[in-house]
């Protein structure tokens, strides 16, 4: 070999050796990049993790938490005191309370499993409670506050991130709306009708006695009755008797309900009210909480505003409270009550759809005819009424709408001295088929406008004769697909839907005419509570079968009454029904305005109010 052949094989192996070198550099460095790739990832999904956790703390505050909280809170909670001067939780309880919270976070809501994070990790969750104190004391609730930090951990694979929260938790205790409850009732009717297969209630529900099971109804959530015991009826059986009274929670293997929270039973009493005074003072813009009785012509005059013969007889008519404005004298008059009609209606309309921002009213009484319309695009918002004698319009500042104003009295409350024959909504734009739960039909016109929260309270009976559904679903309104096919629906990450709507007999029924059309939807909360009262269905074992009743709300009533019929476990007449809950009502989050209440201070709600932000 010369030494030009072995120069040229020594450098050759000298460039293969650095090329190998640089292969492996290159290969290490790829190999680098790639877990310092994959470990970025997982720190992401960890720190997404971590703030899937902290929503799930404040989830859990405002929602699965409540029972425990009510738990712990109401039985500090003092009775017979006056709310405005003193504290229901006396000051020497207040360290006490936050331990208790701390506690129970920490013991029941610390962890969100992998299987709810597509098994990417799981958050660990810790909360710290302290400084429970009083902040706030009203007629009918007080407000408590305490610190809160909330540590969600989230972990990956190889990755660990923090976010920390801190901020206000504030507590509400008061008296409960009635409208928390999805079904209240005194008299369930067991003994006569029953809750069958395929009946779900996916609410908070209550009968003082007589509940009635066949096969296996679900009850999602509470179930209680004040009684020991229940009808179980036949149900899968061929033979045995066709109801038993039973002291348990099933009749196997004939009727064996699902309670997924258990049944309970001897629990306390829940009263329905029969007298409606407060709402008729409310809508005439005084005080309901002041006594004093039945109210004089002469008050009811000097509210109206003394027209015609008034005070030896009040006029029949429909009337819009409303007073000068001290503030500004030459300026329009100010709503300051609600609406007040004496006298029977023929018909009342409500209708908001334009979902545009504007709710009328239509009211007729014989030949006289009035529209009440509410404009909440203007601030502050304006009303216009069109009516006897003059038929010009009139237009207010303010609207007859939501909980009183302690200022101007202002509020939500229609209140009939008589019976409403026809209430409704526009009529339906087309057909609905298929119909679902939600959201309803768009041929189906909104009875309410997103901001309208109205209670309608009649002496005598009201009779329905169509759909009453919202502007918006308060179930899809967090939807993306939703709110861009409802711009007007969109609401912040932590407000509610404002809208809602009470309904309230007080001597006879809330009634589902002939004139309703198949598959009918009823959103609000309907209450008649007079002995032997309820939500009724007109010719109900004779009508023609109706479809569905979906019922989104609250159903109220002293005795269950019969809306359909079966034969050979088919529905032959009527309306089948389902309940779907309003989760809003839940601890008083929101109720309609001025409607009835449970005599008893208890816990209503919580809401984590979040003020600081750290990850790391």
């Amino acid at each position: 070999m010369n030494k030009d052949s072995g120069f040229a094989i020594v450098t050759a192996l000298g460039l293969l050796m650095i090329l190998m070198i640089i292969i492996a550099v290159l290969s290490a460095t790829s190999a680098s990049e790639i877990k310092q790739g994959q470990l970025s990832i997982q720190t992401a999904q960890a720190r997404a993790i971590a703030d899937a956790g902290e929503e799930y703390a404040s989830a859990a505050i405002k929602g699965p938490a409540r029972d425990l909280l009510a738990n712990i809170l109401n039985p500090f909670i003092r009775q017979n005191i006056n709310p405005e001067s003193q504290w229901s939780i006396r000051r020497a309880n207040w360290a006490g309370i936050a331990p208790q919270i701390e506690q129970m976070l920490n013991a029941n809501f610390d962890n969100l499993d992998s299987q709810f994070l597509d098994s990417l990790g799981e958050a660990n969750i810790q909360y710290r409670v302290s400084n429970f104190r009083g902040t706030g004391r009203f007629p009918e609730m007080q407000t408590y506050v305490a610190d809160y930090e909330v540590i969600s951990t989230g972990t990956t694979e190889k990755a660990v991130r923090r976010v920390k929260t801190k901020g206000i938790f504030e507590i509400n205790v008061g008296f409960l709306p009635l409208a928390r409850f999805l079904f209240l009732v005194d008299d369930a009717g067991g003994m006569n009708g029953f809750f069958p297969t395929g009946t779900i209630f996916n609410g908070p529900v209550h009968a003082n006695r007589n509940w009635g099971f066949w096969g296996q109804p679900q009850f999602l959530d509470t179930i209680s009755t004040a009684a020991n015991d229940a009808v179980y009826w036949r149900g899968n059986c061929r033979r045995g008797s066709w109801r038993r009274r039973i002291a348990g929670d099933a009749r196997p293997p004939c009727t064996v309900p699902l309670f997924a929270r258990g049944f309970q039973r001897n629990v306390p009493p829940v009263n329905l009210p029969t007298n409606n005074i407060d709402q008729k003072k409310a809508a005439l813009g005084l005080n309901p909480n002041l006594g004093g009785g039945q109210l004089t012509n002469a008050q009811i005059c000097g509210q109206i505003g003394n027209p015609g013969t008034c005070p030896a007889a009040v006029p029949d008519g429909v009337y819009l409270i409303n007073s000068p404005d001290p503030n500004n004298p030459a300026g329009n008059n100010i709503i300051s009550g609600g609406i007040y009609v004496k006298g029977d209606l023929d018909e009342l309309e409500m209708s908001g759809a334009g979902r545009n921002g504007i709710q009328s009213y239509h009211f007729r009484q014989g030949n006289k005819n009035y529209t009440i319309t509410v404009d909440y695009n203007t601030n502050p918002p304006q009303t216009t009424l069109v009516g006897p004698p003059s038929n010009q319009a009139i237009t207010f500042t303010g609207a007859p709408n939501g909980p009183i104003d302690q200022n101007s009295k202002a509020t939500g409350q229609i209140y009939v001295d008589g019976g409403i024959n026809d209430l409704r909504a526009p009529a339906r734009t087309g057909a609905v088929n298929n119909a679902q739960d939600h959201p309803p039909s768009n041929n189906i016109p909104p009875a309410l406008a997103k901001e309208t929260q109205m209670n309608i309270t009649a002496v005598d009976q009201i009779r329905l004769t169509s759909d009453i559904v919202y502007e918006c679903d308060p179930t899809l309104v967090q939807n993306n697909a939703y709110r861009a096919q409802y711009p007007r629906c969109a609401i912040g990450a932590n407000n509610v839907l404002p809208t809602v709507l009470g309904m309230m007999s007080s001597t006879q029924d809330i009634q589902m005419s002939l004139a309703m059309p198949n598959d009918p939807y009823l959103w609000g909360s309907y209450l008649a509570g007079t002995s032997g009262k309820g939500l009724s269905v007109e010719n109900a074992t004779s009508r023609p079968f109706g479809g569905t009743m979906r019922l989104f709300g609250g159903l109220l009533q002293s005795m269950d009454q019969i809306r359909g019929r079966w034969r050979n476990g088919q529905p032959t007449n009527g309306f089948i029904e389902t309940f779907d809950y309003d989760s809003r009502f839940a601890n008083g989050l929101i109720s309609p305005p001025n409607f009835p209440v449970d005599g008893a201070f208890a816990f209503r709600s919580a809401t984590p109010n979040k003020l600081s932000y750290e990850e790391y």
